[in-house]
């Protein structure tokens, strides 16, 4: 699904795998959640495993561009990180889901991930520049 900007919402993508399978903590931990998690991602046809330079990528990613959006726009942090890492962008009602667990209506859960996706693009597009 592609709301505003294809490059900013794939690196979103991979930033919300990331968390959710990537950084949880020691390698040797598994929980239920982390193994459904786990088995949800796999399903998707992604690897299990993030491999060593994603890792690197997506820890610069998330304490430059992801840190200077929670500084700036928490309400849009919170949408994204939600959506991506939680795992709503994988429900077809995934905007719907995402106001309810933020307890705001329909429209305002989809501003607030435009927000998030559209600063992330000008982020990336300045750190590129």
């Amino acid at each position: 699904m592609s709301l505003v900007d294809d490059d900013a919402e794939r690196v979103l993508d991979q930033w919300g795998i990331w968390c959710r399978v990537g950084r949880p903590g020691p390698a040797e931990y598994h929980s239920i959640a982390g193994m459904l998690e786990r088995g949800m991602v796999e399903q998707k046809g992604v690897e299990d495993r993030i491999s060593p330079e994603q890792d690197e990528a997506m820890e610069i990613f998330d304490r430059r561009v992801m840190a200077s959006l929670k500084a700036i726009n928490p309400d849009a942090y919170e949408a994204a990180y939600q959506y991506y890492a939680v795992g709503f962008a994988e429900d077809r009602h995934g905007v719907r889901e995402l106001g309810r667990r933020l307890k705001i209506g329909k429209d305002a859960a989809s501003r607030r991930l435009y927000a998030a996706i559209t600063a992330v693009a000008s982020m990336m597009e300045a750190l590129a520049a």
